[in-house]
């Protein structure tokens, strides 16, 4: 039986909910609501059409109304429309024709009639063709429905472009949002007392939209001029009535506009300074003339805002200065900001307003659990958007863990947009009562974002107290990272090793008792939940298999399940727990001989035990095939298979232990590792270079990484020669014989290398039983400008100096591909 050890392997995987990544944007012939919604928002984030006012939304559902569906999409595209924008892309819109084929992989110049039956295709040409209008696109519906007749749709009603437009924006789109809003006036002597009445009447039209709750939304007003004054906070007022009556006594001050410190006031006093439990969507909305006392300084302050999780909007009037304002707005400024001409447009932009917030993320950590999150008590659906930061700068994968209680969560969640719905998702999962909701997600780089849209609804089929406060729990987690691997390792001088054995690593001897052994796991010795994956293969198409858990100063729970590849205490078909004197097992039968097992493993240290053998808690996981059809025992890579016990002697010869790590595979890497052992050699005597490890990443981002090496006696020499190259690395090498960890406190010799200069140390033995161990400790090295920096990496290289017993022949060398980064176990680490 082959046991591959995993910690996330790259995709989501082992969800039986899971669906695969769905973008209705690029699905031919689509016209659903959803669609547009995200073949619109993907326009507006990249900002090909800014400032379009709800324009392009607005459009589409005119157009499908007024024209039949025979080409054009869903924005009804005309041949004349087509060839009129790709004329253009070779003149005028050059750069925003280029700009789609970056940001989208579309060549606009290639797109024929039947290619806009795509919605994303279809939005982007008619985004485009208002573009070669050079119109400035209205505010106001009045204004767009004149426009629309004017300029693309000459047979069109205008009353039919507004009755649709009314029709969208009667959509509740914030049910029961959590939102923390913050309203940021202007009152200085610039705006005048009639613009200031008509901005208190935009915010209370905002306010009017939202559900106004201690547990929904709630709303903040600071005033400002020459200095700022916070009208009230966000616990103020906990009804709609009480905030619209709070804003409309607001009373004009004139004076400065010293924008800076009402952000910072904000910041400091409103958003820290709160009672709500539950996470919330952070949102300032800033309405100024924009000629602040120092943009730079308002810039700054802003940028704090933005870094501590808050979504800014800012409305300029009257003038207003572009540069300062935009560049306080959060990304992308083309949707954040919004320039009015007058304060009596203001109206027109309030579902922008209202759409924004409720699509602001909640910032939480990569480890955050989101308790008690409500569901409305009514029919609606209520969404919740959250953005997850990688805190930990990993590129481990993320767990995602979904309860609910008297309703139905749906979970969309991508990496690639940062706001993933039914249209436009990478992974998916529900839940209910009954049925938790799983997700396994695993970033492409440490700096990539994750986004979750949460949807939940009540439901009314149960009868149960739950129901009285209908609510969902969100667990995210980090988890360990998943390693397909195939080696075998020897316990060397170590208080704690992992050892793993796989069908090509086995002695010649038949093995069937004992087929795969992880024993002596470290485990923390502060508490610290650990978690492990194993997934089991059949190689001897057994019918089950046995797992026995042992643990030692520690407290160790396993879940078990076939076709699952990530079991846990909400999904498994098996579960066990062992702890000091008390063994776990689990005896698992396969419907199939074809079913993969899984394991999950959390383990921790038990505090209740103060002994001497707990300075290294750990446990061991054996596990054994209950009735093999097949002994694994050959394993040599030339001849590597299942053999019959006949076949043994004739066909597979018996190999010499093997000590020390193997063969270890991960192919999705630009830097490979060999590690070569005396059982791995070719077949002619390699003494010139009997140890090397080459191309060993070093991550990108300036954190310093360490491997901790044995290097055992095989040739019988008196002493070795250690060289080590860094290529755009610094790399420090520490040595000792007879100890586990060197480090530069605690070493007999130590060397270090660079870029042109390498290190080297010569080692001698006492005796020849003495076993050297090595801590190589790499980080990147900035300030270097080459291709070869894009992948920086470091060699070492080990050889005897005189060796007495050089390596018989017969050995075969293996070099596989490895990703060599903390969680590979190539070589020995302690706990």
């Amino acid at each position: 039986m082959t046991v591959t050890y995993l910690l996330f392997a790259g995709l989501c995987l082992g969800v039986a909910r899971h669906v695969n990544a769905v973008d209705l944007t690029l699905k031919s012939g689509e016209t659903s609501g959803a669609a547009i919604d995200a073949s619109v928002t993907k326009i507006r984030t990249k900002c090909i059409l800014a400032h379009d006012y709800y324009f392009l939304r607005r459009l589409a559902e005119a157009q499908m109304e007024s024209i039949a569906a025979t080409t054009g999409g869903i924005w009804r595209v005309n041949d004349t429309q087509l060839t009129t924008v790709q004329k253009s892309c070779y003149s005028t819109l050059y750069w925003n024709c280029s700009k789609v084929q970056t940001e989208f992989n579309i060549n606009v110049w290639n797109l024929n009639m039947t290619d806009l039956q795509k919605p994303l295709h279809s939005g982007l040409v008619m985004s485009l063709f208002i573009l070669t209008l050079d119109k400035l696109i209205p505010l106001s519906k009045k204004e767009q429905a004149a426009y629309w007749v004017q300029y693309i749709n000459a047979n069109g009603s205008e009353n039919s472009f507004i009755d649709s437009a009314d029709k969208l924006e009667n959509k509740t789109d914030c049910a029961s949002a959590q939102i923390d809003l913050v309203f940021v006036i202007d009152a200085s002597g610039s705006v005048g007392s009639n613009n200031f009445w008509k901005t208190k009447t935009f915010l209370n039209n905002v306010v009017s939209n939202l559900d106004i709750s201690n547990y929904e939304t709630r709303v903040a007003v600071i005033s400002y001029s020459s200095s700022p004054f916070l009208i009230f906070g966000l616990d103020t007022h906990s009804t709609k009535t009480a905030v619209t009556n709070a804003i409309s006594a607001i009373l004009y001050t004139g004076g400065g506009t010293d924008t800076d410190t009402a952000l910072d006031l904000a910041r400091t006093s409103v958003f820290t300074n709160t009672t709500r439990k539950s996470a919330a969507a952070k949102v300032l909305v800033l309405v100024t003339d924009g000629h602040s006392n120092s943009e730079t300084r308002t810039v700054a302050a802003a940028q704090k805002l933005k870094d501590a999780g808050v979504t800014i909007f800012t409305i300029g009037v009257v003038n207003p200065k572009v540069s300062e304002l935009t560049a306080a707005a959060s990304e992308p400024s083309c949707t954040h900001y919004i320039d009015l001409k007058d304060y009596n447009e203001i109206d027109f932009i309030v579902k922008e307003i209202e759409s924004g917030s409720c699509k602001a993320p909640t910032e939480v950590p990569e480890d955050t659990l989101l308790l008690n999150n409500t569901i409305p008590k009514t029919n609606e659906t209520k969404q919740q958007v959250i953005q997850v930061t990688n805190t930990t700068k990993s590129t481990l994968g993320t767990t995602v863990l979904v309860s609910v209680r008297c309703g139905r969560v749906i979970v969309y969640a991508s990496f690639n947009n940062s706001y993933p719905n039914e249209a436009d998702y990478d992974y998916k999962t529900s839940a209910t009562d009954d049925e938790p909701g799983k997700l396994f997600l695993l970033p492409k780089t440490e700096l990539t974002k994750l986004a979750l849209n949460v949807l939940s609804k009540r439901r009314f089929d149960l009868n149960s107290s739950a129901c009285d406060n209908p609510s969902y729990d969100i667990n995210i987690k980090p988890t360990a990272p998943r390693i397909k691997a195939a080696c075998i390792v020897k316990k060397i001088n170590s208080s704690c090793t992992a050892k793993q054995l796989d069908s090509a690593c086995y002695n010649g001897t038949s093995v069937v008792g004992e087929v795969s052994r992880l024993f002596n796991n470290s485990i923390l010795q502060n508490g610290q939940v650990q978690e492990q994956v194993l997934e089991i293969g059949n190689s001897t198409h057994s019918s089950g298999s046995i797992i026995w858990v042992s643990a030692q100063c520690a407290e160790v729970t396993v879940y078990g399940a076939f076709n699952n590849s990530y079991p846990i205490e909400a999904d498994h078909h098996y579960k066990t727990s062992a702890r000091d004197g008390y063994l776990g097992k689990i005896f698992a039968m396969r419907k199939s001989k074809y079913q993969n097992f899984t394991l999950t493993i959390f383990s921790k240290s038990d505090p209740n035990l103060n002994v001497s053998s707990c300075h290294h808690p750990s446990y061991t996981i054996s596990i054994m095939p209950k009735d093999p059809e097949h002994e694994v025992v050959c394993h040599r890579r030339a001849d590597e298979r299942h053999c019959t016990p006949a076949e043994t002697k004739a066909k597979c010869p018996k190999t010499p232990k093997t000590e020390m790590a193997c063969i270890v595979k991960h192919v999705r890497s630009k830097c490979s590792a060999k590690r070569l052992d005396p059982a791995c050699y070719d077949s002619k005597p390699v003494i010139s270079d009997i140890n090397k490890l080459f191309d060993n990443c070093v991550e990108k981002y300036g954190e310093v990484q360490e491997r901790v090496l044995v290097i055992d006696n095989s040739t019988d020499s008196s002493g070795s020669s250690i060289m080590v190259k860094a290529e755009c690395a610094e790399v420090s090498v520490y040595v000792a014989f007879n100890k586990r960890h060197p480090t530069e406190s605690d070493c007999d010799d130590k060397t270090f290398a660079t870029d042109g200069s390498p290190g080297k140390l010569d080692v001698v033995k006492n005796t020849k039983r003495d076993q050297l161990s090595v801590t190589i400790r790499s980080r990147r090295r900035y300030g270097l400008k080459s291709i070869s920096c894009h992948h920086p990496s470091y060699t070492v290289s080990i050889k005897p100096k005189d060796p007495r017993n050089p390596p018989s022949a017969g050995y075969r060398q293996l070099s596989i591909n490895a990703w060599i980064s903390t969680g590979l176990l190539v070589a020995w680490r302690l706990a």
